[in-house]
């Protein structure tokens, strides 16, 4: 069956990589694998980071990362998980 991995984040420089990446870890195939995450930074430079390191991430793993970012945080992180959900 398909997984889709939801990663909600604000402004989480510290921790952002580490998620992401033990996200794309995971043994499941490549095919079946979907990686959201779902980056409702406000600081510039944390939300170009982290959606850089998606990209890179995704090229080296083969895996569906998918970086989406809202600029309106209505619900905060349960509102992006519902965001990624409607994608």
């Amino acid at each position: 069956p398909k997984v889709c991995v939801q990663l909600p984040m604000f402004n989480e420089d510290a921790v952002a990589e580490r998620a992401i990446a033990a996200a794309c870890a995971l043994e499941w195939p490549r095919d079946a694998l979907v990686v959201q995450v779902l980056d409702d930074s406000t600081d510039p430079a944390t939300r170009e980071r982290v959606r850089a390191f998606c990209q890179a991430i995704a090229a080296a793993t083969g895996t569906d990362c998918r970086w989406l970012h809202r600029t309106d945080r209505q619900g905060y992180k349960a509102g992006a998980l519902e965001a990624g959900r409607l994608q």
